[in-house]
């Protein structure tokens, strides 16, 4: 039997970090049986339920207050307690008791060691170094890493990056940043959301939602975002108000329904990180049409999501999952963002062109390349169609870079 701890990711919350979940849950025990999944998460009591029907997976409470302060700090004694022979006591607290278990980690933040990002970058930090004092293999799943320029991020990465088993980039920026750093750890694979399997009961909840009417016309889906939005903020310019008026146009110009959507969504309104809902009901509540609009606030899996968005003719994103969704089903997007990590994915499909920096957003802007989405919906589709298959492909060799290292790992035991 083989163990993987999964840290930096979600069930609830970011659908996108559930997305890339589901994908580890999925695919790696197709190359490993025997595998048994350990998912240290910040939501324990949401992810319990939620992966509640998920074979071979123990939900695991990481708390970022008891990773930072309590976890991080005494697994600095693991080398030290090792030589003595009482690296055991190490075990008294759950999140290193649970990391001593497994043969191998994974991290799964999705876009980390960023400049300029804060105290998320202590997070970062702490997702992967008790693993690595503890001797443990760490896996990078694909995820958006640099630029590395400021300090403490430039240090922090030079220090722990290389130590990691293998890093998977996302794309060519993310690689330029990380070959800065003279890396040999890398991996190019395309997000591991790619290859996202739909399970059935996610398939029989999307068919019972889209039997509605509203179905019946052209859908145009958009998906709003609130870190974009916190953004848009910074800069005075009002994101939900477009949006809305956004809205309100494209249905009196093509007679189409609008599915507002959340891909990140929390329980409580007033939670702003990994919660679209209240900027989801900012742009619904603004809309004048809204017999024309339908709004999903609810917390459904990925899966569910991704079929939803299958059923929108075009799409609007500022979720970077929710993109990676749309492509996945062949849905032509246009991106409102705020980091690399959009364009270097839309690179890989000859799309750069229809992403667009959240500081150049406004109602002109995003009128104009939606139109341009229009008018070349047949040459987008097209592009998506050839180079989906070998997104999928580059997605999987995350769970090859697991199967690797547990192969190893288990060659060494014996």
């Amino acid at each position: 039997m083989c163990n993987v701890a999964i840290i930096g990711t979600t069930l609830s919350g970011n659908k996108g970090a559930a997305g890339m979940l589901l994908s580890a849950l999925d695919n790696i025990p197709r190359r490993i049986p025997n595998a048994k999944f350990k998912v240290l998460t910040i939501y324990p009591r949401q992810d319990k339920e939620l992966a509640k029907d998920i074979p071979n997976v123990e939900i695991v409470s990481c708390k970022p207050q008891e990773l930072i302060l309590k976890a991080t700090p005494l697994s600095f004694l693991a080398p030290v307690l090792r030589r003595v022979g009482l690296h055991r006591l190490l075990a008294l607290n759950r999140i290193l008791r649970t990391l001593m278990q497994c043969d191998v980690v994974i991290d799964a933040g999705g876009i980390t060691f960023v400049d300029g990002r804060g105290l998320v970058l202590v997070y970062n930090a702490a997702c992967i170094l008790p693993a690595l004092l503890l001797g443990k293999k760490v896996i990078k799943y694909s995820q958006a890493l640099g630029p590395f320029e400021s300090f403490p991020n430039s240090w922090l990465a030079r220090k722990l990056l290389p130590r990691i088993e293998k890093i998977a980039s996302r794309g060519r920026i993310t690689r330029a940043y990380l070959d800065s750093l003279g890396l040999t750890n890398v991996v190019d694979c395309a997000d591991a959301a790619f290859s996202m399997r739909v399970r059935p009961a996610s398939q029989a909840i999307a068919e019972e939602l889209t039997r509605d009417s509203f179905f019946d016309k052209e859908v145009i889906g958009v998906s709003p975002s609130s870190v974009v939005d916190g953004y848009c903020r910074r800069k005075s310019i009002p994101y939900a108000e477009i949006l809305a008026r956004f809205i309100d146009l494209i249905i009196e110009e093509r007679n189409c329904h609008i599915l507002i959507l959340a891909h990140s969504i929390r329980p409580n309104p007033r939670v702003q990180k990994n919660n679209d809902v209240p900027v989801c009901r900012a742009v619904y509540d603004a809309v004048r049409n809204k017999a024309s609009c339908h709004l999903i606030v609810e917390d459904y899996m990925p899966d569910v999501l991704r079929l939803l968005i299958g059923r929108c003719r075009f799409f609007v994103a500022s979720r970077f999952h929710a993109m990676i969704s749309a492509l996945g089903v062949r849905v032509p997007t246009i991106l409102i963002g705020w980091s690399h990590k959009y364009i270097e994915v839309l690179e890989t499909f000859g799309l750069e062109d229809y992403c667009f920096d959240y500081a150049s957003f406004s109602l002109e802007s995003l009128l104009m390349a939606f139109r341009r989405v229009v008018a070349n919906e047949e040459l987008i589709q097209d592009k998506i169609e050839r180079a989906l298959p070998s997104a999928i492909t580059s997605s999987l060799r995350n769970a090859d870079m697991v199967a690797d290292a547990l192969a190893t790992h288990n060659d060494r035991i014996t």
